[in-house]
């Protein structure tokens, strides 16, 4: 029998739908049972975001699961058509459809000339591959919404920030300022965090692609065969983390940025550094969530503040076999022996002191979970310096 303690791994089904909630104006409708549907609406509430996409499910009786009989589906999406004139229906089943062997391309080709919107369906009801495949499936298919032949504008698309992150819009909002600062740029569609059906028709506008997560991959380079939209991966974490990413981004559109508008804010930060850099007596940082999170923010404490680094296990992280992870055993040593800063989701931080915690992986747990700002760039250093200045000031 195979056991999971706390949270198992998300499923695949679950990552689609996390990734598709943030687009507004776009129409889901799940071939399954209503309790399916709503386990995703109470995850989203549980992630402390609501679904932006609307959502709705045909149901499921005997008939559908005994007897093969699809007229539900075609009805409701009709009845969809009919009355909110939506431009895209995205139709996929749910595991128990999956399990039965629904025909759903054929059943949504029958019913493709009775209406107006387009049709997209996705099939396997998330059985095999966990939560990270669903995320790329769903930034590709969002891809497929964009129109050619749009003029090009001095703008940028973020691609990555998903519901499945913690603290996912407050990221996206930094990266958006110090584009705007830098660059002066605007930012034209965040896939998928917030954005909505038009904006994702015009997402060959862009100039560059700003790829926070692998899963955005498949989609930057979708659209840089079909739109020559050149992207930059990785997270801006840090001084050094993110003067790089941004001298990345100069490389690609070929222009310099206007670090005179940064100015200020770096030379606090560097300030900062060096009194953690000065100040340290053994601290210990440990890691535990998404992986595209937890490498930038290992290299930000190891290389820039020479502090010592350990990773935990975490479902969140799909490739967790790439990371030398402790035991909870070793880890409750390490803490016993140690001075330690966690930065982990709320289950395993929910018994440590303030000074002794950051969250950065759902999920939330309720009168316990902190407001706090974005991780990256600028501001995002300048928070995870101030808290371990404080740290190393009241131990």
């Amino acid at each position: 029998m195979y056991l999971s303690n706390n949270y198992p791994v998300p499923s695949e089904r679950m990552g689609l739908l996390w990734a598709l909630s943030g687009v507004r104006e776009l129409v889901i409708v799940e071939f399954g049972p209503e309790g399916t549907t709503r386990y995703l609406l109470e995850s989203l509430k549980e992630f402390g975001n609501a679904a932006q996409a609307s959502f709705y499910t045909t149901t499921m009786d005997e008939d559908v699961v005994v007897f093969g009989n699809y007229d539900r589906l075609n009805q409701v999406l009709m009845e969809i058509d009919q009355r909110l004139h939506p431009e895209v229906i995205v139709v996929l089943d749910s595991s128990v459809a999956a399990v039965i062997g629904v025909d759903l391309d054929g059943i949504c080709h029958e019913i493709k000339p009775h209406i107006d919107a387009k049709l997209i369906t996705i099939k396997g009801g998330g059985l095999k591959n966990d939560w990270t495949v669903g995320i790329e499936t769903a930034l590709r298919l969002l891809g497929q919404i964009a129109i050619k032949n749009r003029p090009k504008k001095n703008r940028f698309n973020i691609i990555g920030c998903c519901a499945d992150e913690y603290n996912h819009l407050a990221e996206a909002a930094e990266i958006e300022d110090m584009m705007a600062k830098c660059f002066a740029m605007e930012l034209n569609c965040n896939l998928s965090g917030n954005t909505s059906v038009a904006s994702c028709r015009n997402i060959g506008q862009a100039v560059v692609n700003l790829v926070l997560r692998q899963e955005g991959l498949a989609l930057a380079q979708d659209l840089q065969q079909r739109f020559e939209i050149p992207y930059v991966d990785g997270r801006p974490y840090g001084l050094a983390g993110t003067r790089a990413w941004l001298q990345k981004i100069e490389r690609v559109i070929d222009q310099k940025a206007d670090y005179a508008a940064v100015h200020q804010a770096v030379t606090a930060l560097k300030i900062a550094k060096e009194q953690v850099i000065q100040k340290n007596s053994g601290k210990t940082i440990v890691l535990c969530g998404h992986e595209d999170s937890v490498r930038g923010l290992a290299e930000f404490f190891k290389d820039e503040l020479n502090l010592e680094v350990y990773f935990l296990k975490s479902s969140w992280c799909s490739r967790s076999t790439e990371l030398s992870v402790i035991s909870q055993s070793a880890y409750e040593k390490l803490r016993s022996h140690q001075d330690v800063l966690v930065l982990a989701d709320g289950l395993q931080i929910r018994d440590l002191p303030s000074a002794d915690r950051i969250q950065v992986a759902h999920p939330k747990i309720a009168g316990f979970t902190e407001d706090q700002p974005g991780l990256m760039g600028f501001r995002g250093a300048a928070y995870l310096l101030n808290k371990l200045t404080n740290k190393l000031i009241k131990s």
